[in-house]
């Protein structure tokens, strides 16, 4: 959740500046076990890097991140 300039946690209208920066990671994988099973593991990771004069007027920027772990059996 992000805060806008107005410090208001329910804004659509929240934004980067040019001296803010993004990050992200991602990294997809699939192993098939067999002609009809596989398996698929996902990670993504973002960063979210802000400019230090604005970083108190942003709500909660920790770091977001997924693992998924999937398995597909096809008949």
């Amino acid at each position: 959740r992000f805060y806008s300039q107005a410090g208001n946690a329910n804004s659509h209208y929240a934004y980067m500046i040019s001296s803010d920066t993004a990050y992200v990671f991602e990294w997809e994988n699939g192993y098939k076990v067999s002609d009809n099973f596989s398996i698929g593991l996902d990670f993504y990771y973002s960063k979210l890097d802000l400019s230090k004069q604005r970083s108190n007027q942003w709500g909660d920027t920790s770091d977001p991140w997924a693992a998924i772990l999937s398995f597909q059996y096809r008949y």
